[in-house]
């Protein structure tokens, strides 16, 4: 339908299975997203043990901080994903 300045689109509502099939969607791009972030810590701890080596002070290679980074970007990974799961399945 065409009102002058708007293209109006009619799309008709997801079904159960489409729902489902999204929300196996969101789940996997989460873990998809939580590999690439343990990627990213394997990739820190390797680069902090090069710098452990080169004599670099342990106030600059904190495994510690690295990793409390790491726990706290995958909860808010799983918390939006909790959301997102909700939202998509909410008819």
């Amino acid at each position: 339908m065409n009102n002058e300045d708007v293209i109006i689109i009619s799309v008709p509502p997801l079904t159960k299975e489409q729902r489902n099939d999204l929300a196996k969607q969101a789940k996997s791009e989460a873990e998809d997203a939580k590999v690439r972030i343990k990627n990213a810590l394997k990739d820190a701890y390797t680069e902090i043990k090069k710098l452990k080596k080169e004599g670099t002070s342990e106030d600059v290679c904190k495994e510690e901080e690295v990793q409390d980074l790491t726990n706290s970007f995958i909860k808010k990974i799983d918390e939006h994903l909790a959301h997102k799961e909700a939202e998509i399945i909410e008819v």
